[in-house]
């Protein structure tokens, strides 16, 4: 199945968005024979944080191509009632802050191995970890990779996310190597910023940071522009808003090294404030990542020759799992014990300081 891509059309100054890709996996990335877990998706929408699958209570079999492409996610289920139950896909995709999610439909593609595998299916979503919503019931077709399709109206406020659990049940309990083999799953929808605001961008510019943004309607409003700096946003500058629905210039004369987080507020004369997303304006980096995904045990930090660093790793729910300094090379950090996901590499020397994203995406962690 082809990507369907959406852009927002500007129509009489108002932008319009038609139903796209929130986020989609074709397995393609799925690192090996046997999955690395939870499998990020391999594309997704502006506004989306982050999309993962993951299992529960099952078996992740393999990588066989049945369905389209190389890579086909192989499972293994044996529960022989349907829902409620303790092993089941999940599909879960979360919002930035100041995006919404409005999904219109959840498809995907399956084969069964045999008439002995797992070949009925229940599917629920929830929202924000709230009870699960039943949307529909199907079979597996053993042999032949078919599609399933679910159109289902269902939104996710601003900054929350939603799981989609597949309950597959009804396998043969003596055939245990019988499968579900999963590809080209997605959800079709938009996750459009706040409808006042058409655009906040940044670019650098001779050591600066040039900012610029529109709204689609102007009233007696104040834009705060916020920096992120020791772990928390800082009002850098405080200005009249545009009257008009040409892009709006400011520029930071004196920028952070490395990434540069900014975020825009607005208030109104009734006192209200809106909180937009945060963008990231990233400066040249003194250092790099031999690899910003991680399969293993080890992450690889090239520093420069002469370069001395105090470095901090962290994960997405800021625990420190290494910290330390080091000098120029290559520097290799155990990673122990740090769960599967996304994480943080902090730095910071004598004249720059920032952060370099990584996932770490081992198998059996």
């Amino acid at each position: 199945m082809k990507h369907m891509l959406c852009a927002a059309v500007l129509l009489a100054s108002v932008y319009v968005y038609c139903p796209g890709q929130i986020a989609f996996w074709d397995f393609e990335n799925i690192c090996g024979p046997l999955p690395c877990l939870p499998i990020p998706a391999s594309l997704t929408t502006t506004g989306v944080s982050w999309a993962w699958a993951d299992m529960v209570g099952g078996a992740n079999s393999g990588s066989p191509p049945v369905c389209t492409g190389q890579e086909t996610w192989a499972t293994n289920f044996w529960p022989s009632t349907p829902y409620p139950q303790d092993e089941y896909l999940s599909f879960t995709v979360e919002a930035l802050p100041g995006y919404e999610l409005d999904i219109l439909s959840f498809y995907f593609s399956s084969s069964a191995s045999s008439s002995n595998s797992a070949l009925s299916y229940d599917l629920y979503y929830l929202i924000n970890g709230s009870n699960a919503v039943f949307m529909g019931s199907g079979q597996h077709t053993p042999g032949s990779c078919t599609g399933h399709a679910f159109p289902q109206s269902i939104f996710v406020p601003s900054g929350g996310f939603v799981e989609f659990r597949l309950y597959p049940y009804g396998q043969n309990p003596a055939a245990r190597v019988a499968t579900i083999r999963l590809d080209d799953v997605w959800l079709e929808g938009s996750a459009p910023l706040p409808a006042e605001l058409l655009f906040f961008r940044g670019r650098p510019a001779d050591g600066k940071v040039v900012l610029e943004w529109a709204f689609g309607a102007t009233d007696q409003t104040e834009v705060f522009i916020d920096r992120f700096e020791a772990q928390e946003f800082r009002q850098i500058n405080r200005l009249q808003e545009c009257q008009s629905v040409m892009p709006c210039q400011w520029v930071d004369p004196a920028p952070l090294p490395g990434d540069n987080i900014y975020r825009l507020r607005r208030q109104a004369l009734t006192g209200d404030t809106e909180i937009y997303p945060p963008i990231v304006v990233r400066l040249e980096s003194p250092i790099r990542l031999h690899s910003n995904v991680i399969s293993g045990n080890t992450l690889t930090i090239l520093l420069p020759p002469n370069g001395r660093f105090s470095l901090d790793i962290f994960d997405a729910s800021g625990g420190i799992h290494w910290t330390g300094k080091a000098e120029g090379g290559a520097v290799r950090i155990p990673l122990g014990t740090m769960r599967k996901g996304v994480g943080w590499v902090r730095y910071s020397g004598s004249s720059s300081q920032g952060i370099l994203p990584f996932v770490r995406a081992g198998p059996g962690f």
